[in-house]
């Protein structure tokens, strides 16, 4: 191969991975955008009594890395026990994740006790297992992957 074809190529792939770059970054701009949305939308309902369901704020913590940041949820009812909590963290103050998590849980004494596991793929980690417990007004949860472990903290705004 020539050299003027090899910088060509490099070319090429240097645009193709910009590309991709600014696919992901527009795709996970407009999942925090709806997210924002359906926080606010929730943060103007009325709470019901004796539930997780709603929106939720704090921060969370990697007790591996110390890194920390705000940390935003909205929880929903799928069925029975089952919740399906969507959350959005900040990392670094400037970049934003969304994702989510179906969450089984038990009821005991106005406490909620909880658990689940999400894929959030090979870039974030992979796949991380969360349990925690929760009132109607405070929200705490142990998260672990492989390659990191920490907690969430949250109350209702």
């Amino acid at each position: 191969m020539r050299r003027d074809e090899c910088g060509c190529l490099a070319n090429r792939l240097r645009s193709w991975l910009l590309i991709a770059v600014i696919g992901a970054l527009g795709l996970l701009a407009g999942g925090c955008a709806r997210f924002s949305q359906e926080w606010k939308t929730a943060a103007q309902e009325p709470l019901p009594e004796e539930s997780l369901v709603g929106p939720w704020e704090g921060r969370w913590v990697s007790e591996k890395s110390g890194h920390q940041g705000n940390l935003r949820a909205v929880i929903k009812p799928v069925e029975d026990n089952n919740y399906r909590a969507r959350f959005k963290a900040t990392y670094s103050k400037i970049f934003k994740f969304t994702h989510s998590v179906l969450l089984e849980t038990t009821k005991t004494n106005g406490q909620y006790r909880f658990e689940g596991d999400a894929d959030l793929g090979w870039l974030a980690g992979g796949r991380y297992q969360y349990e925690g417990n929760a009132s109607e007004t405070n929200f705490y949860s142990k998260y672990r992957s492989k390659h990191d472990h920490g907690y969430f903290l949250m109350k209702r705004p």
